[in-house]
């Protein structure tokens, strides 16, 4: 360029020019992290290097799923520096998950507010089964000055009214910024068919893990269920209309029990199904069947009320449910499983789906916190996690991280 050695970075979009200058960067010895970078000792002369490349990623959907329950200690300077490393790290996307009963999604039942099951003494954002406080922290506690660990935009919230004003204010902020750095961010909210206990229509008959993080179980085949999620993603969508897509944990990891009579009602016009779900005994297999027509019932409704709304179904190690769900669901409803090293969550279940956008969603780390075991690299290749993503013609993975300081 006028008589100059010169080299072109550039892409097909602005998120491509910006790949392909992270990318430049990294061949000159620059290595990015997820919690930072490590930069080479300075030269006192950096060569052009000689280069003719053109690159394209093997996936279209490619990030971070974050569950605040578990990484509720995040504040706003924690999240930005997460994307920025996203971007870096060529990721597009960020999904930003919550339990029923979190602060993201102001809604109400029967004409009551569901309450926020969160203890108010971590700023209404840590799991329930701990403070939130270094109160709870059993290794190191005299590393915390002081007693709350929470976002520190929520520290002052003293009412739940603060916590979903400052909820929806942060969760904006999020999106704003990671657009800004060409990171889509999808919002999730789950498990079907857990609820906010004081939603819990009496005299309900409550199942599975109880309370949960995301509040009490109740039938697949009770109205109230399927009306409370309606609020509750109805909510999600007008409160944050500029999120990228929307999903709902519909498989949960708790195996709901379908025996209650309402339930059986649901699923009987899905009997034709059952072939296409994993064989187990009767009552496991209903659990599936109940799952998917709870998910068809839902998404149905939610398009009606929202035909511009772009959703997705989410199951927790639940992947015999795919093929079920791709039969009965609309093709622009994507979905999404978690995988972990046992056979109910195998790639194969992703096998033989066409038109339609299929999300695999490994974990990193187990629950609970830092001390926790590191699942190791290896199972990933053992369970083909990337290599069956491309054979299944999978569109995206989205890493699962947990993280605590507890």
């Amino acid at each position: 360029l006028e008589g100059r050695p010169a080299m072109i970075v550039a892409g097909n979009d602005e998120a491509g020019t910006m790949y392909a200058a992270y990318e430049l960067v990294e061949r000159l010895g620059v290595v990015f992290q997820l919690t930072n970078d490590i930069i080479p000792r300075q030269k006192p002369d950096l060569p052009l290097p000689s280069l003719d490349v053109r690159m394209e990623p093997a996936f279209r959907h490619r990030g971070m799923h974050c569950c605040h329950g578990i990484r509720w200690y995040m504040g706003l300077a924690d999240f930005r520096r997460e994307i920025d490393q996203l971007a870096k790290l060529k990721m597009n996307v960020l999904q930003f998950y919550w339990g029923m009963g979190g602060p993201w999604a102001e809604f109400s039942y029967g004409g009551k507010k569901a309450e926020i099951i969160y203890p108010r003494e971590s700023g209404y954002c840590a799991w329930a089964w701990n403070s939130g406080t270094a109160k709870s922290v059993l290794v190191g506690r005299e590393c915390f000055a002081q007693d709350y660990l929470g976002p520190p935009e929520f520290a002052r919230a003293q009412t739940q009214e603060d916590a979903y004003r400052i909820a929806r204010d942060f969760l904006r902020e999020i999106i704003r910024y990671a657009h800004q750095r060409k990171v889509r961010v999808w919002l999730a909210i789950g498990e079907m068919t857990y609820v906010p206990p004081n939603l819990v229509p009496p005299p309900a008959k409550r199942l599975g893990f109880g309370p949960f993080y995301c509040g009490i179980a109740i039938p697949h085949g009770d109205p109230a269920m399927l009306d409370i999620y309606e609020a509750a993603v109805g909510s999600m969508i007008e409160t944050y209309p500029d999120a990228d897509r929307y999903w709902v944990v519909t498989g949960s990891e708790a195996h709901i029990a379908a025996d209650d009579p309402r339930s059986q009602a649901m699923i009987r016009p899905y009997a034709h199904l059952r072939g296409l779900l994993p064989q187990k005994p009767a009552p496991a297999t209903d659990t599936d069947l109940a799952d998917v027509a709870a998910a068809d019932k839902l998404m149905r409704r939610i398009k009606a009320r929202y035909p511009a709304a772009r959703l997705g179904a989410e199951l927790v190690f639940r992947g015999g449910q795919l093929r079920a769900l791709d039969a009965v669901l609309p093709k622009d409803v994507w979905l999404m499983n978690m995988v972990n090293w046992d056979g109910e969550t195998a790639m194969g279940y992703f096998a033989g789906i066409q038109g339609r956008e299929l999300i695999v969603w490994p974990r990193i780390t187990d629950d609970g916190c830092e001390l926790n075991i590191q699942l190791n690299a290896m199972m990933y290749d053992h369970e083909e996690t990337i290599t069956g993503a491309v054979r299944h013609g999978v569109g995206g993975i989205l890493c699962l991280l947990y993280t605590s300081p507890s």
